[in-house]
């Protein structure tokens, strides 16, 4: 068979190339969240992809340039999913609670991506070449809770001065469900409710009085 004009011979086609790219980081994705970034390999990630590991570079020049694609990636998907959860919702609280069922959402449907999310954070900490690639902590500093913060000043629900108290605080609450129960579906939906109703102040009653 004939190669046609401007294919390189042994080269995959552009669709066939695409197609084993997205096979590569999601096969990628799974093994950074089981062994972190410095115990893998690339024969591990081509390996269990189903390819050679010389074969592996011609779509990722490096361990960390395939890491930071699957960063990339999933930090897109993380953004997209709640931004469309949370269009809908026109209150600062109306929001969050749009954003908590999503994170809940992501989970259910692939588990992977908060191991992952949850994995990146560390090897961040613990590897100098992803941290100087990755100028923030994954989910820290995002538009997400920048736009959460100017609807509620503009709403009202936010107190006047205390908007980087309530960011701090929705970073950690929006980062733990992510990570810290994504294998626990039925976990996660109870912290969910959980959040929910004591974002809306029926969580917990104020302490009894003596003598009542």
């Amino acid at each position: 068979m004939t190669s046609t004009p401007g294919q390189r011979k042994g080269r995959p086609t552009a669709s066939r190339a695409r197609a084993t790219r997205e096979r590569i980081l999601e096969v990628a994705r799974v093994v950074f969240a089981e062994h972190g970034y410095g115990p893998t390999t690339n024969k591990d990630v081509a390996d269990r992809a189903g390819i050679t590991a010389g074969a592996l570079y011609y779509y990722f020049d490096s361990k960390l340039d395939m890491f930071l694609a699957v960063f990339a990636e999933t930090q897109s998907l993380i953004d997209s999913r709640m931004k469309e959860r949370a269009s809908t919702e026109t209150t600062f609280s109306g929001r969050v609670r749009a954003l908590l069922r999503a994170a809940q959402e992501i989970n259910v449907a692939d588990p992977g991506v908060a191991l992952f999310h949850a994995a990146a954070r560390m090897d961040r900490i613990r590897h100098p070449e992803i941290r100087r690639a990755i100028a923030h902590p994954p989910g820290e500093g995002t538009a997400i809770v920048d736009d959460l913060i100017a609807l509620g000043s503009a709403t009202g629900e936010i107190e006047p001065g205390s908007e980087d108290d309530v960011a701090a605080v929705l970073r950690v609450i929006l980062l733990g469900l992510m990570a810290s129960v994504a294998d626990d579906h039925l976990g996660q939906r109870t912290t969910v409710e959980g959040l929910c109703r004591l974002l809306d102040g029926n969580l917990l009653r104020p302490p009894a009085q003596p003598g009542t």
